[in-house]
């Protein structure tokens, strides 16, 4: 099983927090998102990396839960979860994106959404994971019609979809 080392998670966290949070989220909803990925959940994914383990995902969420709020709890789970599961289990991975994008990103920025719609072409299989990806890359389409990226993003999913 292939590790994921402190940098490498560092990135991911980067590149997610460069993606501009839901609209609905205040800064200080973002304040403390941060907070927990670098106090509670970045420790959490470290330590069941050294031990070779998977963190207490369902202990983590009722302690944040409680401690902050359900919705928070949530999230914050979400997001560990995907970055504990980039590239050891794709399958989890990608169904943890599909569950926060669909329920917390900012549709509104067509990068974020491209970026996440060419994550899931590129590692699912899964016909359902594939059309939400499809929606996300029409929604970066829409705000930029010129961008070729994204339509290669957007041909590519149809195409993908069509062959399963």
């Amino acid at each position: 099983m292939k590790r994921i080392c402190l940098p490498v998670l560092f990135l991911l966290t980067s590149l997610f927090a460069v993606a501009q949070h839901p609209v609905s989220l205040t800064p200080e909803q973002r304040k403390t998102d941060e907070a927990i990925d670098s106090e509670i959940i970045w420790p959490a994914v470290n330590d069941a990396q050294h031990n070779e383990s998977t963190p207490d995902w369902e202990s983590l969420r009722k302690n944040l839960s409680s401690k902050y709020d359900v919705a928070c709890g949530n999230r914050a789970v979400i997001r560990g979860k995907i970055f504990f599961n980039f590239n050891k289990d794709w399958k989890v991975f990608n169904e943890c994106l599909v569950e926060y994008t669909e329920k917390y990103e900012d549709r509104g920025d067509a990068h974020l959404m491209n970026k996440n719609a060419g994550m899931i072409l590129q590692h699912s299989t899964d016909k359902v994971q594939l059309q939400k990806a499809l929606t996300w890359s029409k929604m970066a389409l829409d705000k930029e019609p010129d961008n070729d990226v994204y339509r290669k993003t957007s041909d590519d999913l149809k195409a993908k979809i069509a062959s399963l």
